[in-house]
């Protein structure tokens, strides 16, 4: 929602107990003043009841609003299991050159392959996301390589620009 009201998210901080998520973000207008609040929340309901086809209109967005990726570094997916702590049974870092949208993409991405997202860090660095989710099999079981395998495809999928066909290191 904040990507489709023209807001760059620069940094966030994301945790999740007890079935509930808070979130917070840092976000930088794009073009002028930032949007009413008020049409943030009304955009906030309307995803989450489904009544707004989020990733349709985030597309359109990322047409709409070509952004060239040229500036940015190659997209990197790591695992880091050794720092894992809380609820999380793994360390998933994701670096891309940064667009609207993605940030949804990634995390659509992590879920579509079974995985929760118990808490994250969010960065923009430059043209750069950096990205940390630390995640969680719901059966409690750590993250098996074939399951790293599946996400490490959907997160290249995710950081594909449309039409793009660019390589992703440690994938």
């Amino acid at each position: 929602m904040l990507a489709l009201n023209q807001l760059d998210v620069r940094a966030a901080k994301i945790t999740v107990e007890g079935g509930h998520a808070t979130s917070v973000f840092a976000v930088r207008p794009r073009f002028g003043r930032a949007p009413v609040p008020e049409i943030l929340a009304d955009g906030v309901r309307a995803a989450l009841e489904g009544s707004l086809p989020l990733a349709e209109r985030l597309r359109q967005r990322e047409a709409d609003y070509h952004q060239d990726g040229a500036r940015s570094a190659p997209p990197r997916i790591s695992w880091h299991n050794g720092e894992v702590s809380g609820a999380a049974t793994g360390i998933v870092e994701v670096r891309a050159g940064d667009r609207a949208g993605l940030l949804y993409r990634l995390t659509a991405a992590i879920a579509g392959e079974g995985l929760d997202v118990t808490s994250a860090r969010i960065e923009t660095l430059g043209a750069d996301a950096v990205d940390c989710f630390y995640v969680a099999n719901p059966s409690g079981d750590p993250v098996d390589p074939e399951q790293r395998r599946r996400v490490d495809a959907a997160l290249v999928g995710a950081m594909r620009p449309a039409g793009a066909d660019t390589p992703v290191a440690g994938a």
